[in-house]
């Protein structure tokens, strides 16, 4: 993390990008997605915003002190991959494959 905060790919609280599942104890990964919603739309841009607003976390807890990265191998595990976005139906299945890929291995999800 020595590139100032403002630049780079935007992931999780700037954590790497996963390229191997298996090699990661904790993924957060992005569901962009508000299918079938009529009148609320938007939750479609969650996981970019937070992604930007999470630039600014510091790894280690100000009052603490503790680095949880320290503990456990943290990354971005991207966005689902979605095929269809307006057949629910189909990004159910998507998002379900998508956190299969990562739980099979054995590594965590945090669905964001």
């Amino acid at each position: 993390m020595s590139a100032p905060r403002y630049m780079d790919i935007a992931t999780f609280m700037r954590l790497p990008l996963i390229a191997d599942p298996a090699s990661y104890d904790l993924a957060l990964i992005g569901v962009p997605y508000d299918g079938a919603v009529t009148n609320r739309p938007g939750a479609r841009h969650g996981p970019r915003e937070i992604r930007s607003a999470s630039s600014m976390m510091r790894a280690i807890h100000p009052l603490t002190r503790l680095n949880p990265y320290e503990a456990l191998k943290v990354g971005d595990g991207g966005d689902v991959p979605f095929k269809e976005v307006y057949e629910p139906e189909v990004a159910h299945r998507d998002i379900e494959h998508f956190i299969s890929t990562f739980s099979a291995v054995g590594t965590q999800i945090i669905a964001i």
